[in-house]
């Protein structure tokens, strides 16, 4: 890919900088550590990174990290304030009380139907066998972060709304608030954003971003 492909490069659920520059402006300073756990192709990170944060990515997706390693490096020559890791969030060691901020955006989920029923997809979405299933896992990913974060620091997620969940082929996370209070962290601020992406699904009109603390 070239230089001006890799910088136009795309993935589904992938943050705009608008939302991104609100995140950190006004939930972090220059010189805090950030956290994507799940960061596809590293666009919190470039973000981050050019406004003088440093910021950790986990991408579980090894064509996924390639490609964000390589924007990043064509993106942001010299800078070395971000650090992408081919890693499964759920399972790699982070240090503890270190990060700043959280940011996260809750993967795609489908459940067992459709024409892709057993493992993942092209993209990386993980198939689950209900949606109680998926909601335990990103309970816990939840629940793993927290020991990673400062006693101050802010944890941010992006969600959409759904207007309907009828058995789609794809079924988006439309809640963490139950997640995030569940696992002891506070709303401090809640964002509706109009959506506008460059992914358009049927349905989804409004983004929730939501900022949390301890």
């Amino acid at each position: 890919m070239t230089a001006s492909e890799l910088a136009k490069f795309r993935v589904p659920g992938q943050m705009n900088n608008l939302i991104l520059d609100h995140i950190f402006r006004q939930h972090s300073r220059r010189g805090d550590h950030v956290l994507d756990p799940m960061c596809s192709i590293g666009t919190t990170l470039h973000w981050g990174a050019k406004h003088g944060r440093k910021v950790d990515g986990l991408e579980l997706i090894p064509n996924l990290v390639a490609i964000g390693r390589l924007r990043l490096e064509q993106l942001l020559p010299s800078n070395r304030n971000w650090q992408l890791d081919n890693a499964n969030a759920f399972t790699a060691t982070l240090p503890a009380a270190h990060y700043d901020l959280a940011v996260f955006s809750p993967p795609q989920i489908r459940i067992n139907r459709g024409p892709y029923p057993a493992g993942k997809d092209q993209v990386g979405n993980f198939t689950y066998a209900t949606r109680a299933q998926y909601w335990r896992k990103i309970r816990a990913l939840v629940a793993r972060l927290g020991p990673a974060l400062r006693p101050e620091a802010r944890f941010t997620t992006l969600n959409v709304n759904m207007r309907h969940s009828d058995g789609s082929l794809y079924l988006f996370p439309h809640d963490m608030h139950q997640v995030m209070t569940d696992c002891k962290w506070r709303l401090i601020e809640e964002v509706i954003v109009e959506r506008q992406h460059h992914f358009n699904v049927d349905r989804i009109k409004y983004e929730y971003l939501r900022t949390y603390q301890r």
